[in-house]
């Protein structure tokens, strides 16, 4: 029996709309006919090589082209849009051939690919890639640093757990430092040319723009000293060249996502890429001040400013203005807990497994409606194996 149903999706939600949008695009056209997709996919090997993998969906089953190996991210999304087909039933997904990348980064830069429509964990503005749900729903361990701490998505989404972690942490119980414990990645600042909010940043040079910097790095040495009344910000592990660059680093052990809880204010900081840990986060029930990024995942336009969130900036010269935010949320604490219910009831209603389930099969159909071929013939049973 096939419980779930997306008939408030009929209407279109702000993320559906922006993409179909982007998939009636004339640009986009050419390339889901049959010979457009077949010429890109097949006939283009050294785009992006071994950063793509072709699905299909064929009578309610999904296939994969080729036996690759699937990281435990992919293998994540993959649980996810099986999930969908079952749980809406294969009536409701329409027989579709598409691409997908399984790269935790936007792949087609504008300035130099062809507009194709390549279906990705995240984008940017400066990217073709078209962002879907990805792995956060169906993950089952931590980073890098932190395989250990189990993830539980539907446990987190639910309104009796929310309800439990807000009597084992209430809010006037809460710690008012900026709080973040993660993996030492450097942060990548290219495209940050298309941030509106980005600062002067007077201290780098402008050949250094877009050379990535260890904000995590910075705030966690700031929170050992002239910062410590304001961050609590731990490094949980780091990449070997890493540690022999920084020997003297300290390392802390990594705390799972309801213990984040403890905390009213909870940094969310990019890694390499994009983290995906921005929606697990709002479900904690604490604000979640999030660093100024070009990188979006699928939901990012359906939340707002100062209402689900706090932004900060993403500002390599000064803390100024992360201090100043913190300090406004501690004196305006009525703003700050409204915030933190408004992220979490967001993340709970509209962003939950289901939510991102019902994203898929809108997806789907309406990438399906433009395909001018039958992409049942694109399967060819040798190069093609059933995902289950």
């Amino acid at each position: 029996m096939h419980n779930l149903q997306c008939t408030h999706w009929n209407s279109c939600s702000g993320r559906a709309k922006l993409v179909l949008q982007c998939l009636s695009q004339s640009m986009f056209r050419a390339w889901v006919s049959r010979t457009g997709i077949y010429n890109w996919y097949f006939g283009m090997p050294k785009l992006c090589p071994r950063n793509r993998l072709a699905r299909a969906v064929k009578d309610g089953h999904l296939y994969l082209r080729h036996s690759i190996r699937l990281g435990g991210w992919l293998s994540a999304t993959l649980k996810l849009l099986k999930a969908a087909l079952e749980s809406l039933g294969p009536e409701h997904f329409p027989d579709v051939f598409f691409v997908l990348s399984v790269h935790d980064e936007a792949l087609l830069e504008k300035s130099r690919s062809k507009p194709l429509p390549l279906l990705s964990g995240l984008t940017t503005v400066a990217h073709w890639d078209i962002p879907v749900p990805g792995q956060t729903w169906f993950e089952s361990s931590g980073g890098i640093s932190s395989q250990t701490v189990l993830q539980d998505f539907a446990l987190w989404e639910s309104v009796d757990f929310q309800s439990s972690l807000e009597a084992t942490y209430p809010w006037s119980e809460r710690s008012q430092r900026g709080f973040f414990r993660g993996h030492d990645w450097g942060s990548g600042n290219a495209f940050t040319e298309f941030l509106a909010s980005r600062p002067p940043e007077s201290c780098i040079r402008s050949s250094d723009v877009s050379r990535s910097f260890g904000y995590r790095r910075w705030y966690a040495a700031l929170a050992e000293g002239e910062l410590a009344e304001w961050l609590d910000v731990g490094l949980t592990g780091a990449p070997d060249f890493v540690k022999k660059e920084h020997p003297k680093q300290r390392y802390v052990p990594p705390v799972s996502l309801p213990e984040h809880a403890k905390h009213k204010y909870l940094l969310h900081l990019d890694g390499t890429a994009a983290s995906n840990r921005f929606l697990k986060l709002l479900l904690m029930g604490s604000v979640v001040l999030k660093q100024d990024s070009v990188y979006e995942e699928y939901f990012y336009k359906d939340l707002q400013p100062y209402v689900h969130f706090v932004p900060f900036a993403r500002d390599r010269c000064s803390t100024a203005n992360l201090t100043a935010t913190l300090q406004w949320l501690r004196t305006h604490d009525a703003d700050a807990r409204a915030i933190a219910r408004a992220g979490q009831r967001v993340a709970r209603e509209e962003l939950g497994r289901r939510g991102a389930m019902c994203y898929w099969q809108k997806m789907l159909a309406s990438y399906a409606a433009l395909q001018a071929f039958d992409p049942r013939l694109m399967l060819n049973i040798s190069e093609w194996w059933e995902w289950t």
